[in-house]
């Protein structure tokens, strides 16, 4: 939503949403009063807020949502914020500003930080470069354990290539887990048993 401003185009004065009419979209609503000039010909704000303002705000938002006052004690700091590197500037270095501005503390007591999943030319899988790879056919192929195995293999700030010989070996590893498994139960059982 835009900045709660609109423009008199009779003067050029900046008139503000009132603070108990927000939120406010200034491309929809109207102000509730004239320009100092008399005039109520406005031209509304266009532009946003960067996302990262917002996103600033999660571990408010997300205790906003809890209604017993004591829990909501319990949650801030929160324990962890898992991330990736890439926002680190962005997310995790405005959220610290914002925790420290409205609770003059950090919002969290841990930061674990993740890598990217990287395609198979080691680029970073994005849907609008189009390079990533579907985990539904991945699935398909090699199944959800084979792709959780392969998600395991990453370490903490580091990426992670997408290389399908790297699900071959999965896949083939959970077979033999699975059938030694299916060999060796029974046993146990039988043994149990006497």
């Amino acid at each position: 939503m835009p900045f709660p401003v609109w423009y008199c185009r009779e003067c050029g004065e900046i008139k503000l949403a009132e603070e108990e009419d927000l939120p406010v979209d200034p491309l929809v609503d109207s102000p509730k009063s004239p320009c100092g000039c008399g005039s109520t010909d406005f031209e509304p704000e266009k532009d946003v807020l960067d996302t990262w303002a917002t996103s600033s705000l999660t571990p408010d938002l997300a205790i906003e949502l809890v209604e017993d006052p004591e829990v909501r004690k319990r949650l801030y700091p929160m324990s962890l914020r898992p991330q990736a590197h890439d926002i680190i500037t962005f997310w995790l270095f405005n959220t610290v500003v914002k925790g420290l501005f409205h609770h003059k503390g950090i919002p969290w007591e841990n930061t674990i930080i993740s890598g990217w999943a990287l395609d198979p030319e080691g680029k970073k899988m994005s849907k609008s470069k189009g390079n990533v790879v579907e985990p539904r056919d991945v699935i398909e192929k090699y199944s959800a354990d084979g792709l959780r195995l392969w998600a395991a293999g990453s370490k903490l700030g580091e990426d992670l290539p997408f290389k399908e010989k790297d699900l071959v070996t999965a896949k083939r590893f959970l077979t033999k887990m699975w059938n030694a498994s299916r060999f060796a139960l029974p046993q146990l059982e039988e043994r149990n048993k006497a």
